[in-house]
């Protein structure tokens, strides 16, 4: 998905429009993007952010990119 996407899926996630996605929003982007997912493999790509508890735009553009390298490997 291109960085334009991934910036557009970011204003439709951040519910609240506080310009950050936190964990819930982001388990909601995720699955929206990839599909569904056990818990296991979502806590294991939520893990992947560390301990940021929100994520501006920027940083969900390169989550994102991060997230969808490691499901193509």
């Amino acid at each position: 998905m291109s960085d334009d996407k991934y910036r557009e899926a970011f204003q439709q996630f951040d519910e609240d429009g506080n310009g950050a996605i936190s964990s819930d929003e982001l388990r909601t982007a995720l699955r929206s993007a990839f599909g569904e997912m056990d818990d296991s493999e979502m806590e294991n790509l939520l893990a992947m952010k560390g301990d940021k508890e929100c994520l501006d735009v920027d940083e969900f553009v390169a989550f994102m990119q991060s997230v969808e390298a490691s499901r193509s490997e």
